[in-house]
């Protein structure tokens, strides 16, 4: 069992919260609104790692840290998310050993 802190707790709700409404938006078919910002891709990365870290997967990173990219950045998180969960329940189901790679 994972221990959670306050703060990350409360983080973590947040984050559920503005996700499950960016798809509900997207579902009801209105415009996504969120605005494209320079986002340091290897800061999110790290910040899903640390998250499944948590929850008992091995996440290795490799590569450097590439410049701030133009992005919105819950919609590419929900995307990496979307990726990693996949890998995870597919390679659950064949009782088989994850081996995703990302190239920064």
């Amino acid at each position: 069992m994972v221990a959670l802190n306050g703060d990350s707790f409360l983080k973590d709700l947040d984050e559920m919260q503005t996700m499950t409404t960016a798809t509900l938006d997207f579902m009801r078919g209105l415009e996504n609104t969120e605005s494209v910002q320079p986002l340091d891709i290897r800061a999110l990365v790290e910040s899903l790692q640390a998250d499944y870290e948590d929850m008992g997967l091995s996440v290795t990173l490799e590569g450097d840290t590439p410049p701030p990219y133009p992005a919105r950045p819950q919609s590419l998180k929900r995307c990496l998310v979307n990726l990693i969960d996949n890998d995870d329940f597919i390679t659950s189901q064949q009782n088989s050993q994850s081996r995703m790679t990302a190239s920064l």
